[in-house]
């Protein structure tokens, strides 16, 4: 019965140390990043199926002849010192900042970063303030591997939860 017992101990703490050591490395790639402001626009309020959350498009100031190709591949931002796609595997030396993420089939940079969740009952608020022409935001972390999380979502340059709750 001893034996056991010994068995059952690694078995219960090994889960519990390695969801805490993903949680903290979460953490990390948030808070600890660089801090980029891109502007978004176009928002779908909800997906039922999904819970509520916005969807939007970043606009990473592409142009058209530095955009994605028409195909679906594997690519990858540079954000300095030019504003350009490129395959993954194509990303010059001289990138100093980038996201990385895939092209779809109509010639979009998608990161994973095009959604964001908000509790329901604050979806119609938060849906009417980004209505307004050039007010949302998104604040990202940008890790110097090229991955991004979402910091926060900003209306006129505040946090979304100060924009639907004014402290008078």
């Amino acid at each position: 019965m001893k034996g056991n017992i010994y068995l059952l101990l690694p078995a219960i703490l090994l889960p519990i140390v390695l969801l805490t050591g993903e949680v903290w490395v979460s953490h990390q790639k948030k808070y600890y990043g660089e801090t980029l402001i891109l502007p978004i626009q176009g928002f779908d309020p909800r997906d039922l199926l999904k819970g509520h959350y916005l969807r939007f498009r970043i606009d990473y100031g592409l142009s058209d002849s530095n955009g994605c190709p028409a195909s679906d591949i594997s690519a990858s931002l540079c954000l300095a010192p030019e504003v350009r796609v490129y395959a993954e595997d194509e990303l010059p030396a001289s990138c100093r900042r980038f996201i990385h993420g895939s092209c779809n089939g109509s010639e979009q940079f998608l990161t994973g970063l095009e959604r964001f969740y908000v509790p329901e009952a604050d979806a119609s608020e938060l849906e009417s303030l980004l209505r307004q022409p050039n007010t949302g935001e998104l604040a990202i972390s940008l890790s110097s591997q090229g991955e991004a999380r979402i910091r926060d979502l900003l209306i006129n340059g505040r946090s979304w939860r100060e924009a639907l709750n004014p402290k008078p």
